[in-house]
């Protein structure tokens, strides 16, 4: 959190669901899919079967012959009349009962194939009879209607033709009975003499006329191809629900997932953490199993180990003049913040920097001093309550390392981290050491808060998927409200459900049977091997398997390497670079830090 810097999180959010919401989305996507599978059993069976249908121009009829062979709009307006209600109405009946008739325009669909003369007739039922049944009987039904439609239209031409005609030949009469009239003149007589003739030849026409439309022929079509019903499958099929119900539970899983990681504000990885603006000095994956110290200067060094000698190198180029004191504390409670101090207090140590280690951290178990092998010693406690040497109960855990335990009941003693003995232990432990680690408890404790007071600088500890953005600004304020500066953060990676498991049955393997479980539980190997003495072979064995689990602790304090001096930092330079942070010189009140 650099300078207020708050890195956008919406623009990571597909990101983000994909990788930590994988779980949810799969199982949304089955669960669609599933879903989708079992509407495809329920949803009804149909049929469909097919009529193509010959178009012979027609009078009376858009596709007539009066229009164009090739007129495809005319073609395409013959459609519209399968779906008439004239042609309704005939199919219901002879569909009787095993029709709706308000439902027949939604089982019935027609089309143009491109370049023909025909329309394709499909019809849809819930058995393959009736669907043969609608197919016929809807083509059988538009062919009827487009004859009747024409003999209508022809039959009512006819009729007007004949309604001329016997205006005609009424005036025709009426002329003829004026031409045998005495009384007609001469010039009347010429007249009604061309009135006659016209009328005549009028009425020969119109009969004619309607002697053609009485001949028309009438020929709608025909139906030239029957598919029968195809065998049973649903509308939509089993494959297809299936895929259709699986893309939309990945929608809603990806939906939810995406809400879920909105609401959610957890620090699950290095990037989310340096994308909210804290440097990531060093990243540990957390052991499934027991506690084991690094082996630095083992040959096979693991990840860890780097990472642990990267955090070295990172803290001394932020904490460049010493002696200093660094306050270690997880941001919220569980963080591990003990794992790292006792860690980096061993690397510095074997680096060749001499540093004090105080155990300040009554939340943690173990705590970091317990990690180290001392459990039961004197410490912090009885410098805060007995106003003990401070120098006097420094333990040598190492290389240039030396620790201050915790003590008896440190939790009852936190209420004195604000007072002068914990000021005066610090400042003296700066005045022998170059760096004074404090492991305290996580900074939304009040005791984390309180050491925070008594250290120049903190380093957080944060646990990926476990940490959230709200406690590490809640820690930033409190560092700046304590004048103490955040050098950066230690990523903790938890381990793996897998390994986890993997731990468990190693671990039950490794597992000693109960008779020896009593002696494992010895304080050291010496007090095990002298009570196994007098006991058979069998007992013999199962004391030697017992050794061997409690001199790992052993090692930490015995086996750690001494280089006899500091080591060059030439080929550990950081990666990052950040601004280096100088201490000041301690006061005299034993306040400064």
């Amino acid at each position: 959190m650099a300078g207020g810097q708050v890195t956008p999180f919406r623009s990571q959010l597909l990101a983000q669901t994909l990788r930590y919401r994988k779980g949810l989305i799969t199982v949304c996507a089955l669960l669609g899919a599933v879903l989708g599978v079992g509407a495809a059993q329920l949803v009804p069976q149909s049929y469909t079967a097919s009529a193509t249908v010959l178009i012979i121009p027609l009078s009376g009829n858009p596709y007539s012959t009066e229009g164009r062979g090739d007129d495809l709009i005319n073609l395409a307006s013959e459609t519209q009349l399968v779906t008439a209600d004239t042609v309704m109405d005939r199919v219901a009946s002879a569909l009787g009962e095993d029709a709706d008739r308000d439902t027949l325009p939604d089982q019935v669909k027609v089309e143009v194939p491109p370049n023909t003369q025909t329309l394709l007739i499909t019809f849809t039922a819930d058995s393959p009879e009736t669907a043969d049944k609608g197919a016929t009987a809807f083509a059988n039904s538009y062919l009827t209607y487009r004859r009747n439609r024409s003999e209508a239209i022809i039959d009512g031409e006819i009729k007007q033709v004949e309604e001329q005609s016997a205006k005609v030949d009424a005036s025709l009469r009426k002329a003829t009975n004026d031409l045998a009239s005495d009384k007609t003149t001469s010039a009347r007589r010429t007249y009604l003499t061309q009135r006659v003739t016209q009328l005549t030849n009028q009425l020969a026409v119109l009969e004619e006329q309607a002697n053609q439309l009485a001949s028309t022929p009438i020929y709608p079509g025909q139906v030239i191809s029957s598919d029968p019903a195809s065998s049973g499958s649903s509308l939509l099929g089993t494959p297809e629900l299936g895929l259709a119900g699986l893309l939309a539970g990945l929608a809603a899983g990806l939906g939810l997932g995406m809400l879920r990681e909105r609401s959610d504000d957890r620090l699950r990885d290095v990037e989310s953490v340096e994308r909210y603006g804290v440097p990531v000095l060093a990243v540990r994956n957390l052991p499934a199993r027991a506690y084991d110290p690094p082996a630095l200067l083992d040959p096979e060094l693991g990840t860890q180990d780097e990472e642990i000698r990267r955090l070295r190198v990172a803290v001394l180029t932020r904490v460049t003049e010493t002696p200093a004191s660094l306050l270690v504390a997880g941001v919220s409670g569980g963080d591990h913040s003990a794992r790292v101090s006792a860690d980096l207090a061993l690397a510095l140590g074997s680096g060749g920097t001499e540093t004090i280690l105080v155990d300040a951290d009554h939340t943690a178990a173990p705590g970091a001093s317990e990690l180290l092998g001392m459990s039961g010693q004197r410490g912090l406690t009885d410098v805060l309550l007995d106003h003990d040497d401070p120098q006097a109960l420094l333990l040598e855990a190492g290389p240039q390392l030396h620790v201050l335990p915790q003590g008896a009941d440190l939790k009852n003693a936190s209420s004195h981290f604000l007072g002068r003995g914990l000021f005066h232990t610090v400042n003296v432990f700066r005045h022998s050491a170059d760096l004074v680690i404090v492991s305290g408890p996580p900074l939304d404790d009040p005791d984390g808060q309180a050491l925070s007071m008594v250290s120049y600088a903190t380093l957080l500890v944060v646990t990926a998927g476990v940490t959230r953005r709200r406690e590490v600004r809640a820690a930033y304020a409190q560092a700046e409200q304590a004048e103490a500066k955040v050098i950066g953060a230690v990523v903790l990676v938890p381990p793996s459900r897998r390994e986890l498991r993997e731990a468990g049955r190693e671990g039950a393997r490794r597992a000693p049977s109960p008779a020896p479980a009593r002696i494992s539980v010895e304080s050291s190997v010496m007090p095990a091997i002298t009570a196994a003495e007098s006991r058979d072979e069998e007992a013999e064995v199962v004391v030697e398997e017992a050794e061997i689990v409690t001199e790992e602790p052993e090692i930490v304090v015995l086996d750690l390497p001494d280089d006899g001096g500091p080591r060059a930092a030439a080929d550990e330079a950081p990666t990052m670079a950040f601004p280096k942070i100088t201490s000041d010189a301690p006061a005299k009140t034993g306040r400064g830090k």
